[in-house]
């Protein structure tokens, strides 16, 4: 038995796929432009920072393709739903990975430059 969301459910759905997308792309533009600035400049630290934050803006772009799917397919819309959230996910694993490599990379420097390491 597969279950269909209703019209205000997929309201919400796609309201929720709406602003992911747009976050995504924006951020993903906005890595783009740092990059090249951070090239033009031939800082390392902002070239790292906007490759990572662009790579995070590439799976908020692949979680709302994934998630527009529930509204716009039709039958087996909760198969859909968790393939999405399973993309989700990923976009908040890679989130919080490349916050965590980030943070210490600034704490490995913050040491260099102490002389502690």
């Amino acid at each position: 038995m597969s279950y269909e969301f209703d019209r205000e459910q997929n309201l919400v759905l796609i309201h929720a796929t709406h602003w992911m997308k747009v976050t995504g792309v924006l951020v993903l533009i906005g890595c783009i432009l740092g990059l090249l600035g951070a090239l033009i400049s031939g800082d390392t630290t902002a070239m790292l920072t906007n490759g990572l934050n662009g790579v995070v803006a590439a799976f908020l772009i692949r979680a709302s393709t994934a998630m527009d799917r529930v509204v716009n397919t039709e039958g087996d819309d909760m198969t859909h739903f968790m393939a999405a959230l399973r993309s989700l996910r990923g976009y908040f694993f890679i989130q919080a990975a490349s916050f965590l490599f980030l943070a210490g990379t600034i704490i490995h420097a913050i040491l260099v430059r102490q002389g502690l390491v």
